[in-house]
């Protein structure tokens, strides 16, 4: 965060968001792409 890479805020929320969004690629995966899935999920809450 301190590099400007990721946006400053509650690392631990960001963390759960995280933890959140791959236990739900593995239990259910998208039909389609699963990276560009994740490009269109994970790129906003990463944007500095």
């Amino acid at each position: 965060m301190a590099a400007g890479l990721i946006r400053r805020q509650d690392a631990r929320r960001l963390a759960g968001w995280l933890t959140r969004i791959a236990i739900i690629a593995v239990v259910a995966p998208p039909e389609d792409d699963l990276e560009a899935a994740l490009d269109t999920v994970l790129l906003p809450l990463l944007d500095p």
